[in-house]
């Protein structure tokens, strides 16, 4: 079954570097080592995501998205909408965007289907790969 919202290519949008400083007392106020984040629009999918098997991405999603397609609930395929996902799993908003971390996973037999947080998943059969959201 052709899926419409895959983009060819692998996600390498700008990369952010975020530097984080402990500063609570009695802790070091040097930064510790700088994560990468990237930031992506709301049709970028998992996909072009490269990596293996419980490999973490983080992604930024710009403020005031449009939601895009998802399959599953909880555990999505690989080309559902990283950010529309993000909201589904209550870690980010259409209109406040935000941080989001993704776990790649194995391909699941079945994709279930649910709404929450105003965005409704599609469910869908076999699928080679998958991510779950943190």
């Amino acid at each position: 079954m052709a899926r419409s919202n895959v983009v060819s290519g692998s996600i390498r949008a700008t990369t952010l570097f975020v530097l984080l400083t402990i500063g609570a007392a009695g802790c070091s106020d040097s930064p510790i080592a700088p994560e990468e984040v990237t930031a992506i629009g709301w049709g970028a999918t998992a996909r072009q995501v490269e990596g293996e098997v419980n490999d973490r991405h983080v992604f930024v999603c710009v403020a005031g998205g449009t939601p895009a397609t998802v399959w599953g609930d909880g555990v999505y395929t690989d080309d559902s909408s990283i950010c529309t996902a993000g909201v589904h799993a209550g870690v980010i908003t259409l209109a406040a965007g935000g941080r989001v971390t993704i776990e790649l996973r194995p391909g699941q037999d079945t994709y279930t289907a649910a709404t929450r947080n105003g965005i409704t998943t599609r469910l869908y059969t076999e699928w080679p790969r998958s991510f779950v959201v943190h």
